[in-house]
């Protein structure tokens, strides 16, 4: 199976074809401002991505793999935990709504980072 490349900088790709890339705020919501703090807020910018179809992915960097296809809890997490420069949420369609990414390659099976189950 052909899985998304994500570079540690630089845009990724699936099948020589480069993906969308969106920011975490560009799933914010005005009633986000309600919630209790920032893990909360991420949260549920995640789970919005994830319901929408977007591919949630963490860059590899010299000690830490790729990780492609986080659940929403995971991702939150990791922007928790993490540099938050290396979130990338993916975009699966591309501008004419045509899937680039078909489903069984939004998940990396082979990672051993323990970081990148679905949730």
């Amino acid at each position: 199976m052909t899985k998304i490349n994500l570079p540690a900088n630089g845009v990724p790709t699936y099948q020589g074809r480069a993906l969308t890339t969106h920011k975490i705020a560009d799933f914010a919501h005005a009633t986000d401002s309600e919630l209790e703090d920032d893990y909360e807020r991420n949260l549920a910018c995640c789970i919005r991505a994830k319901r929408d179809g977007f591919v949630l992915c963490l860059r590899p960097t010299a000690d830490r793999p790729v990780c492609i296809g986080l659940g929403p809890h995971a991702a939150a997490d990791a922007l928790r935990a993490d540099d938050p420069a290396r979130f990338v949420i993916g975009d699966r369609y591309d501008d004419a709504g045509e899937e680039i990414v078909p489903e069984a390659a939004q998940h990396n099976p082979d990672c051993e980072c323990n970081t990148c189950y679905p949730s």
